[in-house]
């Protein structure tokens, strides 16, 4: 098979390069100059295209034609000229072609480019074209642009993709943690945001290992370069209603920064006890270490509520974070950066959750009702090294991470008192050392290592109040080594060869003291055959990586050979239109928390009992996508579908000991698909600064599920809908909308008595600023309502008035006007449906006072 698979994509190589040449050159009409970047597209006798490129310097082309396409006409275009098309009867090789400006074309071009405008792979906006007056940081204008999107936890994408980096003028000050600089730069200090497609960091990879990632640079305005930037922002307030939150509120950051070719500097301090998330500011959206230590803790947190509504209408919490970023040039090409910050919380919740196990025939139904709090003092470094010159790449960054958290609550089960406790602990140092070397001619060397230790020690207090510790190890380290050379003018080809290392382990005791232990160890032996081409329109790229991997596992060894093919290609059919598509084999062993048939509780009431033995589950990921953007239309639209089919799946039984849930591995493997389409199509209008999205997301998965020993298989539909736009119709009214629906729903595919009731939920958000010289008055609406109507119908509105001057703002807020104070809602899983109650936060008064330093 896999013989066969590799001869069927040789077979497509050597095809897709037979081909024929039809060459020539485009120039304007007025002064006979040539033109770059027109796109000629080769077209058959239906106008369909064949093959497509951009003329280059001198405005000269080769378009590489297929072998067995016919072709019957070239086509060229460029914004702001007419298109002419060229019948091939005519055409020889060295024809000149020739076309004209388009006067009302090149104006509609001229009013786009004050907003969006492109530069080779490079995507321009404008921040004053996006930006409205109510716009305070620049997350909030990135949100209005069209193709970008911020998610809730901070992270920026492009068309639905993740961006790799965020630069600020040229530089990386915050690595992974950059929505501490989008969430807090001001607007007014950024001039544009450019999207930097195909994006290749490393110099001296470029134009011989091609990037599908995509970053952003934000250039800055002069105003805020060569200087120090300060801002205090203090607020005051009290809640007007009886809860669970402090009487007192208080919000606020000081923050210093500056930025210059030579240095850059953000820190920060917040604090807030009113509900804002701001820990969201310190995680990583992009590192490879913090990555690597992403070890499942086997101590769980304590539930103490997390609603589906923004953080601000339910958080009873009082947070605080410190943080400094400084980049320093130590050289022409090197740069050194050091990243330190601390978040200290202390959140209190309540609430009241009946949960009925959909897994256990008979509907075992647990009642809860908790009031809890949690303490978190979390502490993060990270030093890094990179000099990032045309010929030789190094980088070195050391990090690490220690916690001091703890939980409690006080919980009423079944009518049953229990206290709760958890400490959920962690701590974890890494290296990460890469060097890449051009060594000329088109060949590069390059050397990666990597090492990290993660220490996670837990205690969790028990329903009967005996205490569950654990102690977890893990130990991971990696080296391997990269040549590239350039192969047949045309191939870009790559050999990497390396080793890895795994060491898991854990001990867990409870009050008797008597300790059980395991531990999983797995060597690796790898290497990866590579090869990449970049030609008219198609970049694709094939891997085999080989590997050789020995495991042990409870005085018990095995070797596996394992090969894990990847192919990928991207194609842009015109300058509209690219689409791209990728296959991957994937296989993955189990964590030791999996292996394990230790009993381990993964809360007070809930156990669990792993496979007692060595097992991998194996995945293939099909993964395709079209993106569409029409810049003078302001018109950006992707759609991405999924499939990924999971292998030798373990399968878990339940059952109830009196009120302690109990799932146990049964001694049979399954396998399960899931099948996503997505999509976003953004639109911008020049008039009233108009924006609107729609997305959406159609998933469904299917997997079987044991019950009292029998297998049923079942399938779990999770889709939703959301549009939203913002827009100015008028110089003093300024609105913004999003809505949301969400749909889920549990199927049996043969007894249909254990189908879930379908859910339905929406949620509106509506808001409107009133501007009126210097002041601007705030009104939001919030609507939460379901098709289950044991589920609350939820409305809040918000009032908000400020007065700007130039260096400082002051306003007033009133929030939850109508104190709405609780919350209700359902929600399904795979195995539980779940009915909760929620306490929010009262109507509260807030003063803030923001000043320019």
């Amino acid at each position: 098979m896999r013989r066969s698979f590799i001869f069927c994509l040789m077979f497509h190589i050597v095809v897709c390069y037979a081909q024929t040449e039809l060459s020539g050159k485009v120039v304007t009409r007025e002064n006979r100059q040539g033109l770059e970047w027109a796109s000629v597209v080769a077209e058959n006798n239906q106008h369909k295209p064949v093959a497509f490129t951009k003329t280059g310097k001198g405005g000269i082309f080769v378009v590489n034609i297929p072998s067995g396409k016919n072709v019957s006409f070239l086509s060229v275009s460029m914004l702001g000229y007419e298109k002419i098309t060229v019948s091939t009867d005519s055409f020889q090789n060295g024809y000149i072609i020739t076309i004209g400006e388009q006067p009302f074309e090149l104006k509609e071009v001229r009013a786009i480019s004050k907003r969006i405008k492109q530069r080779s792979d490079t995507l321009i906006y404008s921040v004053s074209g996006f930006r409205q007056q109510q716009d305070r940081s620049i997350a909030d204008v990135i949100s209005k642009m069209p193709g970008l999107e911020v998610t809730d936890n901070g992270s920026i994408k492009y068309l639905g993709r993740p961006i790799e980096n965020l630069f600020i003028d040229g530089m990386d000050l915050m690595g992974g943690n950059y929505t501490m600089a989008s969430e807090n730069l001001n607007a007014s200090k950024v001039k544009e945001v450019q999207v930097l497609t195909h994006h290749q960091q490393v110099k001296a990879l470029r134009n011989i290992q091609f990037s599908d990632q995509t970053s952003l640079n934000l250039v800055l305005e002069e105003d805020a370069k060569n200087t120090w930037i300060g801002l205090l922002e203090i607020g005051g307030g009290a809640a007007l209603q009886e809860s669970n939150s402090d009487k007192l509120l208080r919000d606020g950051r000081l923050m210093a920064m500056m930025f210059n070719g030579k240095q850059q500097s953000l820190s920060m301090y917040k604090w807030n006890n009113t509900g804002q998330d701001i820990k969201k500011e310190l995680l990583g959206q992009n590192d490879f270490l913090y990555a690597m230590d992403a070890s499942m803790n086997m101590t769980s947190e304590i539930a103490i509520g997390a609603p589906n509504l923004i953080r601000e209408r339910y958080l009873m919490n009082d947070s605080r974070l410190l943080a400094t970023n400084w980049l320093n040039k130590a050289g022409e090409d090197a740069t050194v950066r050091l990243q330190l910050s601390g978040y200290l919380d202390n959140t209190e919740g309540y609430h009241a959750t009946e949960t009925v196990y959909s897994d256990a025939l008979g509907g075992i139904i647990i009642q809860e009702t908790a009031q809890g709090e949690k303490k978190s003092s979390e502490w993060k470094g990270e030093l890094k090294y990179e000099k990032n010159g045309k010929n030789v790449f190094v980088k070195n960054t050391l990090a690490g991470y220690i916690d001091f958290n703890k939980e409690w609550a006080q919980t009423i089960m079944n009518g049953n008192a229990i206290c709760q406790k958890s400490v959920p602990r962690q701590r974890w140092i890494g290296d990460e050392l890469e060097i890449v070397k051009s060594m000329g001619g088109n060949k590069i060397l390059q050397f990666n290592a990597s090492a990290i230790t993660n220490y996670q020690p837990g205690t969790l207090m028990l329903l009967d109040s005996t205490s569950q510790h654990i102690d977890q190890h893990t130990t991971k380290v990696n080296a391997n080594a990269t040549f590239r050379h350039k192969l047949f003018r045309r191939f870009y080809v790559s050999y990497q060869a390396g080793a890895s290392y795994k060491d898991q382990r854990f001990s867990i005791y409870r009050d008797d003291n008597i300790s059980r232990n395991d531990k999983f160890q797995q060597a690796d032996l790898f290497f990866s055959p590579s090869v990449q081409v970049k030609q008219n329109g198609w970049i694709w790229s094939l891997s085999l990586p080989i590997k050789l991997a020995y495991q042990y596992f409870r005085q018990d060894n095995e070797t596996h050979f394992v090969i894990e093919p990847k192919y990928s290609f991207e194609y842009q059919l015109s300058s509209e239109f690219t689409v791209r598509a990728s296959y991957q084999y994937r296989w993955a062993p189990a964590t030791l928390a999996s292996m394990t048939d230790i009993p381990v509780f993964q809360n007070y009431r809930e156990l669990m009992k792993g496979v007692g033995d060595r097992y991998a589950t194996k995945s293939h990921n099909i993964i395709g996508g079209i993106d569409y953007t029409n810049l003078p239309a302001g018109l950006f639209i992707n759609v991405n579908t999924a499939w990924l089919s999971n292998i030798h799946m373990p399968l878990y039984d339940t059952k109830v000991d009196s009120t302690t849930y109990i799932s146990f591995f049964n001694g049979s493997f399954d396998n399960n698909n899931e099948w996503m389409l997505g999509g976003r199509i953004s639109k911008s209008l020049g008039s009233m600064k108009f924006i609107a999205s729609i997305h959406g997301q159609l998933r469904f998965t299917y997997y079987k599920s044991m019950m009292n020993g029998q297998k049923y298989p079942f399938r779990f539909d999770n889709h939703q809908v959301g549009l939203t736009l913002s827009l100015r119709p008028c110089k003093v009214l300024s609105l913004e909308e999003e809505s949301r629906y969400r749909y889920s729903k549990q199927i049996a595919k043969e007894s249909h008595e254990l189908d879930s009731r379908a859910l339905q939920s929406f949620s509106h958000e509506l808001k409107f600023f009133l501007f009126l010289g210097k002041w601007q008055a705030e009104w939001d609406n919030e609507t939460y309502h379901s098709n289950d109507h044991s589920v609350s119908f939820n409305y809040f509105t918000d009032i908000q008035v400020s007065y700007l001057a130039k260096k400082y703002e002051v306003g007033i807020r009133l929030n939850n006007l109508f104190g709405t104070h609780t919350y209700e809602r359902h929600h399904i899983s795979s195995f539980a449906t779940t009915y909760t109650i929620n306490h929010l936060r009262p109507r509260e008064v807030m003063v803030k006072v923001s000043l320019d330093l």
